[in-house]
């Protein structure tokens, strides 16, 4: 029977279990959430991550390391300031 069904492996049996399963494993940066309006429809959720804590959370991923390629590049606007993206 176990061949048939998979579902003997699970190790939860209500979301609440398993969201704090999922806590445990995904360490990663914090979520944030907010509502924003738009012209035609208001109070639509969205959720976000503090894009700092991301990227360095990323560069520390040992799993990501042959995949990744990056370079510093100084920008500059047609002022001649600096421009940081």
């Amino acid at each position: 029977m176990n061949d048939i069904n998979p579902m003997h492996y699970v190790q939860f049996r209500s979301a609440h279990t398993m969201n704090k399963l999922v806590d445990m494993v995904a360490s990663g940066p914090r979520w944030y959430a907010g509502m924003v309006d738009y012209p035609l429809l208001k109070g639509v959720p969205f959720h976000y991550r503090n894009i700092v804590s991301a990227v360095r959370y990323l560069l520390r991923q040992e799993a990501y390391v042959a995949n990744m390629a990056w370079k510093a590049h100084r920008e500059h606007h047609s002022h001649g300031d600096r421009v940081y993206s």
